[in-house]
């Protein structure tokens, strides 16, 4: 059965040039969804009860480009999870079309741990 990841990656698999701006804005962006942020509600930069805040995938995998500091996940364990899986880049600019199945994968995922519909 087709899920709005699946429509996402179709979308950006069709308009790879998309990628990075839809990135920049999940929100905002047909196929945003890929990329929303490791938090219940999908939304970027909210904090944990710890006072860290939350990234998406890829600021959890790298360094976010605006403070040089790893984000993480919304629990360690997600962090530490998403951290160790090598098949995501760890920079918006390394996101290619093949890459898309594994953010669809992670988000599927993160849905059923956070409760996310």
């Amino acid at each position: 059965m087709r899920d709005k990841y699946d429509d996402a990656i179709e979308y950006l698999t069709t308009n790879p040039d998309k990628i990075f701006e839809t990135w920049a804005e999940p929100q905002r962006r047909k196929g945003g969804c890929l990329f929303s942020a490791v938090t219940p509600s999908g939304r970027i930069w909210e904090e944990r009860d710890d006072g860290q805040t939350c990234g998406c995938l890829t600021q959890i995998r790298g360094r976010d480009e605006n403070t040089n500091e790893r984000l993480v996940a919304w629990t360690t364990e997600l962090t530490t999870a998403i951290r160790a899986d090598d098949r995501l880049p760890n920079s918006e600019c390394g996101i290619t079309v093949e890459n898309l199945p594994v953010f669809a994968e992670w988000q599927r995922k993160i849905d059923l741990i956070l409760e996310r519909k």
